[in-house]
């Protein structure tokens, strides 16, 4: 080979070396920080809001047994403990509006709740009929629920703030061996905060101050920005604020998964479903099974 053709040669070899080593492998993405928990899987969730309490009284054992029965694999509870350290599952803080009975639930006993029909305000005509009153419907105690209910998902809202609760609580998902499938929810920072600093292996949902920092992170600070948690159980319209599609894809470029709630119109479900969220929050479990079945989901 002649010097010149040498020289014009070395380009084309080097290029032939460049192409033969091995290319890097790309870097693995680290794995999720709660992957393997139920939440976080490839399924959609339909999530019984307080039990379903379209057909049945809601936050009752008779609603969770139909909640189950016509679809939904999640329960959405709410909790308060007890004057004697029981906890037991409500919406609200007194039990006027669903029972026959009157007073705040911090200020009752077990014995004194455990009397009270949780049926006895449920219509489905206005008024006009009860169909649950003495037939025996009563306010459940959250170790009964998790004991009938112990191979599905549960998202527990927390009402009251004092730390007991708290304690208590953790005590009763690591005695009904549930911890791991459940998330922990509350309106307000303390009882959360409580919760992570005990018990850091325990799903938690975002506070209300950590969901509002979620809606209004502005692009320029996502580089920045760590997920205080990774479920998001967002609001389908609330305080002024209606879901949209750029908070469902914020929610998951940090890996949040997202259950909205509490939507019962079917058109508000398509949107969802629309939206890709990854489970919705119902008074209507039977109507979104109908839904999701008849979009293939």
């Amino acid at each position: 080979m002649s010097m010149r053709a040498a020289i014009w040669a070395l380009p084309a070899l080097a290029l032939f070396v460049a192409c033969s080593e091995p290319e890097e492998p790309e870097p693995e993405e680290p794995p999720h920080p709660w992957e393997g928990h139920p939440l976080f899987a490839e399924h959609f969730f339909n999530v019984a809001h307080r039990g379903g309490g379209v057909d049945h009284p809601e936050m009752t054992m008779v609603a969770f047994e139909n909640a189950i029965d016509v679809g939904a694999d999640m329960l959405e509870i709410d909790v308060h403990m007890t004057t004697d350290g029981v906890l037991i599952l409500m919406h609200d803080d007194s039990v006027d509006r669903t029972t026959d009975g009157t007073g705040a639930i911090k200020n009752m006993s077990w014995t004194e709740l455990s009397a009270l029909d949780a049926g006895y305000q449920y219509t489905e005509d206005g008024g006009t009929t009860f169909p649950f009153r003495g037939q025996g419907v009563t306010i459940p105690r959250l170790d009964d629920v998790l004991d009938a209910f112990s191979d599905k998902t549960f998202s527990i809202e927390v009402k009251q703030s004092d730390p007991p609760l708290v304690d208590e609580l953790i005590a009763m998902l690591d005695d009904k061996g549930v911890a791991e499938q459940v998330v922990v929810s509350s309106f307000e920072d303390g009882p959360i905060a409580a919760l992570r600093e005990e018990r850091a292996d325990i799903l938690t949902g975002l506070t209300t101050t950590e969901a509002l920092g979620l809606y209004y992170l502005d692009d320029s600070d996502f580089d920045e920005y760590i997920p205080p948690t990774y479920y998001f159980a967002a609001p389908f319209q609330f305080g002024g604020l209606s879901l949209d599609q750029e908070t469902v894809d914020k929610a998951h470029h940090f890996g949040l998964t997202v259950h909205v709630w509490t939507v019962n119109d079917e058109a508000d479900m398509q949107t969802v479903l629309d939206f890709g969220a990854d489970g919705l929050i119902t008074d209507d479990p039977e109507l979104l099974d109908t839904l999701l079945g008849s979009a293939g989901i």
